[in-house]
């Protein structure tokens, strides 16, 4: 019986027994399955890992980078749909102000895709929840909503809520 590297090896088409062309097939598809399943879940903890990049970036502008740049490069349709980019500006700036500058302490609470808005807006979204805490002393939950666009991640809303 010609050997699998045979076949492989010269390209001559073999006619298999069917009992070995089971065997064989069983073989193929527990390599495929077996391939599927190491593969998928680095596939998404490497999408989990880009929108928790996004959700960090905007943090860190929102503590002091260029607002009019960060809105340009990080804003979704959503957020845009409600805020334009001079809102925006000015909303972060009294952020700015009332935190009293940079987050001292800031850690990823938790994190959880879903598909569906609470308002019935269907997509890929990424939820994050931070425990940071500013100079001027306030502890805070900062609630980043991120959603899928443009093969991208980008940040649909942000609320912070005072954290206990």
């Amino acid at each position: 019986m010609p050997s699998i590297l045979h076949t492989i090896t010269t390209g001559s088409a073999v006619k298999w027994p069917p009992s070995e062309a089971r065997r064989l097939a069983r073989i193929a598809s527990a390599v495929v399955v077996a391939g599927l399943v190491l593969l998928s879940p680095a596939a998404a903890q490497t999408d989990r890992d880009n929108a928790e990049s996004v959700a960090t970036a905007w943090l860190r502008g929102i503590d002091g980078g260029d607002l009019s740049a960060l809105y340009d490069q990080y804003g979704g349709p959503t957020l845009r749909q409600g805020v334009d980019k001079q809102q925006f500006i000015e909303q972060a700036g009294i952020i700015r102000i009332q935190t009293g500058g940079p987050a001292t302490m800031r850690t990823l609470v938790g994190d959880q895709e879903f598909h569906q808005t609470p308002t019935g807006q269907r997509g890929t979204f990424h939820y994050f929840r931070y425990r940071a805490r500013f100079p001027s002393g306030s502890a805070v939950f900062e609630d980043v909503y991120l959603e899928m666009a443009n093969g991208g991640w980008k940040v649909a809303g942000v609320w912070l809520r005072p954290a206990q």
